[in-house]
């Protein structure tokens, strides 16, 4: 008997369950990428000042940038449905006025 794979917010937009093992080696593989490139070209020549930023920059694609889908894929929701912007699945249609302010 198979035990059925978890489903996520994100495999709702793809029709298929995320894996959190395999995001997290590759993003492990892509930090690996990150030296290798660093220790075999000329990078690791560049002033003191360049590998700051090439190093700034692959912090940054590498381990923020994928996380800006996820945090969007996650809170998005439940964040409409809280300022009224957008109803959740079970919840009533919404009667009268929405304001509590009387004019």
């Amino acid at each position: 008997m198979t035990r059925p794979a978890a489903r996520s917010r994100d495999s709702e937009s793809t029709g298929r369950p995320v894996d959190p093992y395999a995001w997290y080696a590759g993003l492990i593989a892509a930090w690996v990428g990150a030296w290798l490139v660093h220790d075999h070209t000329a990078v690791a020549r560049w002033p003191p000042a360049a590998t700051v930023g090439y190093w700034t920059a692959a912090k940054l694609l590498v381990w923020i940038l994928p996380l800006v889908p996820i945090v969007r894929s996650r809170t998005a929701a439940p964040v409409l449905e809280y300022v009224g912007l957008r109803r959740g699945r079970d919840a009533p249609a919404p009667r009268g006025p929405r304001s509590s302010c009387t004019s």
